[in-house]
């Protein structure tokens, strides 16, 4: 699976280790699992196109295209103007993706589609790190795993995305703050890295 990948990346003794034992998931894995469900990269996303807006049109009710391109500029624009179309985490164990072959079998965290019809995939990640300034290694395996190896209804994804955000402790419970979003390109170097990890 991407996943498995990610974790072999991440590190091979420990990808060994969690395939031959049961390791029940951490805290911070069960709020994670419940971050998703609870459709907080929705209400992320909402929030952020209304602070956009306020910041750039005088107009609310009607935006201009000038208006629309300030709103939708930058990696976030591509998020804030497509469509969530599958979230892997509230999918039936069904609907995961095989690949031609089916040497490759996964279930991303969110499908997008935008108004032209192409697609990309999110990866949505938690950590304590107060700030991510570059994308893990493994997460970019994970992901890139989804854009060359999975299509959906029979369409590739053209990129994809890392969505970190930084878990923090207030008042005895999870949240998170500081997100940080990474695009992840279909390019030679990165389909390298894929495939050295796979071939492994």
């Amino acid at each position: 699976t991407p996943t498995g990948l990610a974790e072999y990346a991440f590190c091979p003794v420990s990808y060994s280790i969690k395939a031959s034992y049961y390791i029940p998931e951490s805290i911070e894995e069960e709020a994670g699992l419940k971050h998703h469900e609870e459709f907080n990269l929705e209400k992320f996303l909402k929030n952020l196109f209304i602070k956009r807006k306020r910041e750039w049109t005088s107009n609310e009710e009607r935006l201009s295209d000038a208006e629309k391109d300030r709103i939708y500029k930058g990696p976030y624009g591509d998020l804030l103007s497509s469509k969530i179309i599958y979230r892997g985490h509230q999918s039936d164990k069904n609907t995961a993706f095989y690949s031609e072959k089916g040497k490759l079998v996964g279930k991303p965290d969110f499908i997008f589609i935008r108004s032209n019809g192409s697609k990309f995939v999110l990866e949505e990640k938690h950590t304590w790190q107060p700030v991510i300034e570059k994308p893990w290694f493994s997460n970019m395996i994970q992901v890139l795993a989804y854009i060359y190896g999975l299509k959906h209804e029979s369409d590739e994804f053209d990129k994809g995305y890392l969505l970190y955000f930084s878990w923090h402790n207030e008042n005895r419970r999870l949240k998170t703050r500081n997100a940080r979003l990474f695009i992840v390109e279909k390019n030679h170097k990165n389909y390298n890295s894929l495939k050295m990890i796979f071939d492994k």
